[in-house]
């Protein structure tokens, strides 16, 4: 049976919720420090607390890496302090992140409420963003030079792979195209997040490596379920509008998979689609959606999500075996079979 997100961290990362819970109340209390109404606009969207996917992977990271001795958060002290730092600077540059890109996308929704720029205004959304960029970079740099050197590679990579979005808009790319766009965002995320935990948790080289690898092949799956979730997904539980990036122009793996593998039905929906009018919409897309299933591009989205998540799983097996391991296969595994 499959669970929310939110659910199946709750059971992946039992062992450092307390220390999620100390990141979501940072990351609350930054994002609020700003001058009104920019610290307000940050603050709300911070306090609608999300999955904390990457917090989670730097601090189990940390703790699954660590070499023998003594738990990098097992008490107060300079490793665990750095270590919130980490988690809190990640979960800062995501925020950012989703509020500069629904201003991007024009997207409406967010966690359920209505995005940032449409509640306070694009030049607020902007600043807004903007503010938390900037507590990102000084929480990373609290946590040392190792992960600020982590955070800007991330940020290169959002930004390489957004201006590279925008100029896909309308063309397909082709199945390998796409994982490298998708890699060059949600996977360096993760994989810097899974570095940095493990760097800071003292972890050999064998065992950031193989970290470093999980994160990577952990965010393509992230990244094809999400995709997948567009078209099968329930949006008033994903709380954001379904669809969004093929009604922007992007084509996500779903229909670059089914135009390699039906060329014509696939590409007459998009034709009509660019051109139709705006009561026309619903139909064409439940007939594209009818054509992606037939032709078995929506099972072979999953096929590779799946593939991606086993990859993820087996590079842990560096790893000694703890609960800090055995959480992140089962954070990677609730992937595959997510509704939300």
């Amino acid at each position: 049976m499959s669970l929310p997100l939110e659910s199946a961290i709750s059971d992946a990362c039992g062992i450092v919720r307390a220390e999620l819970d100390l990141v979501a109340a940072r990351v609350s209390a930054l994002a609020s420090s700003a001058a009104d109404p920019l610290g307000l606009a940050a603050g709300t969207l911070a306090s609608r607390r999300g999955k904390l996917i990457r917090p989670a992977l730097v601090l189990l990271s940390a703790r699954a890496a660590g070499p023998k001795g003594p738990d990098p958060l097992s008490r107060d002290g300079p490793v665990r302090d750095r270590l919130l730092a980490a988690a809190s600077a990640f979960e800062l540059l995501h925020l950012a992140s989703l509020t500069h890109d629904d201003v991007l996308d024009a997207s409406t929704a967010r966690r359920g409420w209505a995005s940032t720029w449409v509640t306070w205004g694009v030049g607020v959304a902007i600043l807004a963003g903007d503010h938390l960029f900037g507590k990102a970079v000084s929480q990373a740099a609290h946590a040392g030079p190792r992960a600020l050197r982590s955070l800007c590679r991330t940020i290169d990579a959002l930004l390489a792979g957004q201006a590279a979005e925008m100029s896909a808009v309308g063309s397909p790319l082709g199945r390998r195209a796409y994982l490298s766009l998708a890699t060059a965002k949600t996977a360096v995320f993760s994989s810097e997040c899974c570095a940095v935990g493990a760097g800071i948790g003292g972890a050999g080289s064998a065992a950031a490596a193989g970290l470093r690898r999980y994160g990577r092949a952990l965010g393509q799956a992230y990244q094809l379920v999400d995709d997948l979730l567009d078209w099968t997904g329930d949006p008033s539980r994903m709380g954001k509008p379904g669809l969004s990036d093929l009604v922007a122009g992007r084509l996500t793996y779903p229909v670059i998979a089914g135009l390699a593998r039906r060329p014509r039905r696939v590409g007459r929906c998009l034709e009509g689609l660019r051109e139709c009018r705006s009561e026309e919409r619903p139909g064409l897309l439940e007939r594209l959606a009818y054509e992606l299933d037939q032709c078995g591009a929506l099972a072979e989205t999953l096929e590779c999500a799946a593939a991606r998540t086993e990859r993820a799983v087996a590079c842990l097996e560096v790893l000694p075996e703890g609960l800090a391991r055995r959480g992140l296969e089962s954070l990677a595994l609730s992937l595959v079979s997510r509704e939300c």
